[in-house]
């Protein structure tokens, strides 16, 4: 028998999420010469299907947000971090949980690095944001660039007009804002622990804090203790009337500062 051509195909299906599917397939064929291999011919030729349908499954899984299946290379995600406004890219395994300030996904699942380039600068340039590929480095370029940096959290202390109604009268902006969310605040002023309240939600640069805080008296407390001072200076000039005598005045109410979402304590998951 003497074989003139030699033809591999290969075809393979992967499933979508939505029910959907994806089948690539593909064939070579090999026109063998006299002194040619011809079981080493179909090995080439059976690699390079291989090579492409894995390929295009790779490709359709990334356009559907999950990762590659075949690729056995290093795998990246991308993020928006808050407080850096800034894209970053990092390698498959940093948990950004772990890491300090308010990060968001950009790729659902790790992807290959040219697959997150390519989200993360659609990211960035709809963001107007930097794009930072810190892959290399990773969760220590992070803290380093984060405690190159002091950031605040800023307070809101409350007049009380009555019993039940009280406007905001003072700011209080705290340093070391990573600590700052894990104060107790109502610890500060029971049994009146409406008397102060958290404006940001998240820790900010202190000029970003006063452009967002009222047109109010605003102070900066370097640490706890000095809040606990401010408190309790504030409590011996205010004190709280008593309703029965101030009922029927109305004043102003403050909300948050972070008016994006409505803001759950329980929810919320701090740097």
């Amino acid at each position: 028998m003497k074989i003139t051509t030699i033809t591999i195909g290969l075809s393979r299906t992967v499933s979508l999420p939505g029910y959907e599917n994806v089948k690539p397939s593909i064939s070579f064929t090999a026109e063998p010469g006299p002194d040619d291999n011809q079981a080493k011919i179909v090995n080439e030729l059976n690699i390079l299907c291989q090579l492409y349908v894995n390929e295009q499954i790779d490709e359709a899984l990334e356009g559907a947000d999950q990762s590659p299946r075949f690729y056995c290379g290093t795998l990246y995600t991308a993020h928006r971090w808050e407080q850096a406004h800034a894209i970053v890219m990092l390698t498959k395994g940093i948990d950004v949980d772990e890491l300090p300030g308010d990060w968001h996904a950009i790729t659902g699942s790790p992807v290959r690095k040219a697959t997150a380039l390519e989200r993360a600068r659609r990211e960035a340039k709809k963001a107007n944001w930097d794009l930072w590929d810190w892959s290399a480095r990773g969760a220590e370029k992070v803290l380093e660039w984060w405690n190159a940096r002091t950031w605040y959290v800023a307070y809101r202390l409350d007049r009380w007009l009555d019993h039940w109604e009280h406007e905001p009268a003072q700011i209080v902006v705290v340093s070391a804002a990573a600590e700052a969310r894990d104060w107790d605040v109502t610890g500060l002023t029971r049994p009146r622990d409406d008397d102060l309240s958290k404006l940001s939600y998240r820790p900010r640069q202190l000029e970003e804090i006063l452009k967002l805080i009222p047109p109010l008296p605003w102070m900066v407390a370097d640490d706890e203790p000095a809040l606990r001072a401010i408190v309790a200076d504030w409590q011996a000039a205010n004190p709280r009337p008593d309703p029965s005598g101030t009922a029927g005045l109305q004043g102003p109410q403050s909300g948050p500062i972070d008016d994006e979402r409505d803001y759950d304590p329980e929810e919320d998951p701090g740097p």
